[in-house]
């Protein structure tokens, strides 16, 4: 089913609605007349009328027809051609206005899938209207029900479709064999429910005008109140869905205004924490600065050539206890030695381990020292007793 087009499930849905069959059926004799409505309605209600012996009966005002005579050979094929051209072939209108006169309910001339469609499209009420002529109460119906003017005033001003039909006509026989016609005169009431059209009451046997107007009343005020429930349903469920959405777009927005206050805070924590740790390192630079001893003029000396990151050069000389972490804090000193800073910190920053954003390496061969207060400069030869140091950024 999900694989079928919106036009193939209506057609569905009518095929259903006309012949009464079950989904499986209607599927495969849709299919096999390529969802030809009218072929395939045609084609169940002539095996069905086979089946019953039920004889197709033509109007006796039919006029002779050449097609007749070209199509005769064919058979089968004029079956279908006769149901198809049936209806337009028998005027139900002209035939009941020259036994009855002018004056009656106002009958759609066209076919019954027409009527259907015509209803279904404009959201009317479809009554179907049946009379056979075999029936003795068929004309006391039509001559005093449906030319009265009381039922003729109450349709339309309910603006009720009305579709009549003679069941000795082809059309008419199939559509009495779909609303399961048993007593005639046949009136049923068809509306559109679940977006299908239904069969909402049938009337069997002869009904006065105001009988009929009554039960047909009658049933449209419940269809009525049923559509009014309905509608208050739908608009129950609709406001039921608008505030889940609200909420759910209220709970989005919350949890969206949640996060960004969540990371506005966490950058806000970053950043004190980045301010607090470059406050501690300033202390702890300015804390070695304090303690970093003089350079020797005397002694076992090394004489190490600096070249820093910006080109710049410089010289300094190293006792034979200082270590490779002693170059690393000169090189970080540096600045503070260069400017003749007087600020001292005697106090070691708590809860703080300094990473040096720099490295230390010979120019050629390369060799790279890492910060280590264990090795000694003097125990290095390729630094001792003085060597070209480069200093290279992280």
């Amino acid at each position: 089913m999900n694989s079928l087009t919106r036009e193939q499930r209506e057609t569905l849905s009518q095929y259903q609605t006309i012949t009464k069959t079950k989904v499986d059926e209607a599927l495969s004799q849709l299919i096999k007349y390529n969802w030809d409505l009218q072929r395939a309605t045609d084609h169940t209600f002539e095996t069905s009328r086979s089946s019953q012996r039920v004889p197709a009966v033509r109007p006796e005002s039919r006029p002779f027809r050449f097609s007749s005579i070209l199509f005769w050979p064919f058979g089968l094929a004029w079956n279908i051609t006769w149901s198809l051209v049936s209806f337009a072939s028998y005027d139900f209108k002209q035939v009941f206005e020259s036994r009855y006169g002018s004056s009656h309910v106002d009958f759609f001339q066209a076919g019954y899938n027409q009527a259907l469609e015509k209803a279904k499209n404009e959201s009317r009420l479809l009554l179907v209207i049946l009379q056979s002529d075999d029936h003795d109460q068929t004309q006391l119906f039509c001559r005093e029900t449906l030319t009265s003017k009381c039922l003729i005033d109450y349709t339309r001003e309910k603006n009720i479709l009305i579709w009549g039909g003679n069941v000795k006509e082809s059309e008419s026989h199939k559509v009495s064999f779909s609303l399961k016609a048993t007593r005639y005169p046949f009136s049923a009431l068809i509306g559109l429910k679940d977006r299908k059209m239904t069969v909402i009451e049938r009337l069997e046997g002869y009904q006065s005008a105001e009988e009929m107007k009554a039960k047909l009343d009658s049933v449209i005020q419940k269809v009525g109140e049923m559509t009014i429930n309905t509608e208050r349903e739908k608009e129950r469920r609709l406001r039921e869905e608008q505030d889940m959405a609200y909420l759910k777009s209220l709970r989005a927005d919350q949890e969206k205004t949640r996060k960004i206050k969540k990371e506005r805070e966490e950058e806000e924590k970053r950043e004190r924490e980045r301010e607090e740790e470059e406050e501690k390192r300033e202390r702890y630079v300015l804390y070695l600065f304090s303690q970093f001893p003089k350079e020797p003029k005397e002694g076992k000396l090394t004489r190490l050539n600096f070249r820093l990151p910006n080109g710049e050069r410089m010289v300094r000389s190293f006792n034979e206890d200082d270590n490779l972490d002693t170059l690393y804090q000169f090189i970080e000193i540096y600045p503070l030695l260069k400017s003749n800073c007087h600020k001292m910190n005697d106090i070691k920053p708590k809860d703080y381990i300094h990473k040096y954003t720099f490295k230390i390496h010979n120019s050629y061969p390369r060799i790279q020292y890492e910060p280590n207060k264990d090795i000694k400069l003097s125990t290095i030869p390729s630094l001792w007793p003085s060597a070209t140091l480069v200093i290279d950024d992280e």
